[in-house]
């Protein structure tokens, strides 16, 4: 399913490259990216491709015109810009994340999914990459979606943005449990956002839902699916965790 494009697009842009303050041989690539943050999209283009023609080695200034082109909707010549520069040495895993996207949005998710799992062989710890692959399944098989974002949580942890996806998707099943201590994993891994105010409101909400205190005597919990437990079963430790989480919770 395509996605929504300013609600997914997750993809880095140059504020990577000043972060790992790297160098450039045509220093207008600055002016360029200032220009696409102001929607000047076609202004931005045009100087990135004289930065091109000065220094055609560095895929930075293709990858930026193909990111232009993304914010534009302009999806076929985004993924034309990305492709002719896969062989590029220094191709990071953001290529795979932006050139996945690019094909997702333009209605080709088998592509997209290709395209991440492609970045995934040469990147397996990124955690962006899963990320971008469960987005595809979160809405017509969200038990597949959350696979990947797990496995994304396991190789990637301090990656916030997996926490956030499955933590929504467990917190909206019968099973909440997982989602709340995903949620919590979230708000102290990505802080003062407005998903992290969105997350600690879904939190407070699960759990003012599911507590029921009506006296000292009489109270209820409920944060998973009622499950039918053999008794012979109880010796065995094989209860399930959210009954027992629930019935300490309880006391």
């Amino acid at each position: 399913m395509t996605r929504i494009l300013f609600l997914i697009l997750t993809v880095i842009s140059f504020q990577t490259f000043i972060a790992q303050k790297k160098t450039f041989k045509c220093e207008k690539v600055y002016d360029a990216v200032k220009l696409i943050d102001q929607s000047k999209f076609d202004e931005g283009i045009a100087i990135l491709q004289e930065c091109e023609k000065i220094d055609p080695s560095d895929y930075t200034y293709p990858y930026e015109i193909a990111y232009a082109l993304l914010q534009k909707k302009d999806y076929k010549n985004a993924i034309s810009q990305l492709e002719k520069i896969k062989s590029y040495p220094a191709i990071q895993a953001d290529y795979y994340q932006l050139l996945g996207n690019s094909y997702d949005y333009d209605n080709n998710p088998e592509k997209a999914i290709a395209t991440y799992d492609e970045g995934l062989k040469k990147f397996p710890n990124s955690g962006r990459l899963y990320l971008e692959k469960g987005v595809i399944y979160e809405y017509d098989q969200p038990k597949e979606a959350i696979k990947i974002y797990e496995k994304g949580i396991k190789v990637d942890p301090m990656y916030p943005s997996n926490y956030y996806r499955v933590s929504n998707l467990y917190l909206k099943s019968n099973n909440k449990l997982p989602g709340l201590i995903y949620g919590e994993i979230f708000v102290n891994l990505e802080r003062t956002t407005k998903r992290t105010q969105e997350m600690s409101e879904k939190l407070y909400q699960t759990y003012k839902d599911a507590i029921d205190i009506k006296d000292e005597k009489s109270n209820t919990i409920s944060l998973c699916k009622v499950i039918s437990v053999d008794v012979n079963s109880i010796n065995k430790n094989k209860v399930p965790f959210c009954i027992m989480f629930e019935a300490g919770m309880m006391l």
